[in-house]
């Protein structure tokens, strides 16, 4: 997974001290469409997932207008 840091100042995935919440979706691009008309915005594009149990998915962070990170995982398949 890349780091997501951005011009924000917000803390990426691979900080100490990063805190989020995650869901397993069937399809991703469902979900970021859904999420969209409440604010809750993706960070970056969904990337492929290349290594793990969740090998062959793909994966997005995505931010809530409180500044919450929510990620979003398609497994294999999805």
């Amino acid at each position: 997974i890349t780091h997501l840091k951005g011009e924000d100042g917000c803390k990426a995935a691979l900080d100490t001290g990063f805190a989020h919440i995650a869901f397993d979706v069937d399809d991703i691009d469902a979900a970021i469409g859904a999420c969209a008309s409440h604010g809750v915005l993706p960070i970056g594009d969904p990337v492929p997932i290349e290594n793990g149990p969740n090998k062959g998915g793909r994966v997005v962070y995505t931010r809530d207008p409180d500044d919450v990170t929510i990620e979003f995982i398609e497994k294999p398949g999805g």
